[in-house]
């Protein structure tokens, strides 16, 4: 199913200012609300409140579910790449063993099969880390 005309979900917030604008000004049946001008050239009209909740019945919550739990594991990547380096110049920092750490304690596996067969890799890896550092997690 297509549904068309409906703004990117990133313009939400901004669907949500307008629609509530709209509702609190008033009606003047000559004009339309009141104060409120018409769209100028290369302006898009104005959002309904029906595509409005169209466009957050579009979001799929497990989809975002999954890029967050993404972006966790690529967080734990990231420590990982900074304490690589910071290995290789000879100088490892103690908050990054302590980030690692806190990340390896607060991580949970995703539901998803494949990315939590990625993030067990990670996960394992920071273990390792931690290990060389004798610090249980």
């Amino acid at each position: 199913m297509r549904v068309e005309g409906v703004p990117p979900l990133l313009g939400l917030a901004a669907m949500a200012a307008s629609a509530e604008r709209r509702s609190q000004q008033s009606f003047d049946p000559d004009h339309g609300t009141n104060g409120a001008p018409p769209p100028g050239p290369g302006l898009t009209p104005p959002t309904t409140s029906v595509e409005m909740l169209v466009a957050l019945a579009s979001v799929d919550p497990a989809i975002e579910r999954r890029r967050k739990m993404a972006v966790e594991a690529e967080r734990g990547l990231v420590l990982l790449e900074r304490l690589h380096q910071e290995a290789l110049g000879g100088d490892i920092h103690p908050e990054r063993i302590a980030q690692l750490a806190e990340w390896s304690a607060s991580f949970a596996l995703p539901d998803d099969p494949a990315l939590a067969a990625v993030a067990r890799d990670i996960d394992l890896r920071v273990r390792v880390e931690l290990a060389k550092h004798d610090i249980r997690a």
